[in-house]
């Protein structure tokens, strides 16, 4: 029989901090660890996430969560489709009285959103410089080719 490694009580609460979705440096603060200043947090948290009993206890908790869940990633994926094709359809304004004014619009926030969702998933974004997400050329031109308003002409 394997016996897993124990985790001490601070990688404990560090690792209960992440899976509750808190960055790695509120994690590390939450796990009452000590730090100098903001770069030695930051060193020091992306050090105590790679530590392969935290990483080992995190990727199981994930494991066991995949595994009671109806949801994979290909029905997220197909959600969120629906949801970007519903909010780029265009859809006429209308006044008071339930008529056509000649002005269209879409809700490209919400596509901007479940795309942003979906490139989470298939690994489009990187990771840099701390909890920062780096949008990618596709996703911003998205954003550009779309407005918020459009006018019939």
């Amino acid at each position: 029989m394997v016996t897993k490694p124990k985790l001490s009580v601070q990688q404990q609460l560090f690792v209960n901090a992440i899976i509750a979705g808190k960055t790695q440096r509120e994690s590390y603060i939450d796990a009452g660890y000590k730090y100098k200043n903001e770069n030695t947090l930051a060193a020091n948290a992306s050090i105590l996430i790679s530590n392969h009993k935290i990483a080992n206890a995190i990727a199981e908790h994930k494991a066991e969560l995949a595994e009671k869940s109806t949801w994979t990633a290909q029905r997220i994926i197909n959600s969120f489709e629906e949801i970007v094709e519903r909010c780029m359809q265009h859809t006429e304004v209308l006044n008071h009285k339930g008529e056509g004014t000649g002005e269209y619009r879409f809700d490209s926030g919400g596509a901007i959103k479940a795309l942003e969702n979906i490139g989470k998933i298939v690994g489009i974004y990187a990771q840099m410089e701390g909890d920062q997400i780096i949008v990618n050329q596709f996703l911003t031109q998205i954003q550009n080719q779309y407005g918020m308003v459009e006018t019939k002409e």
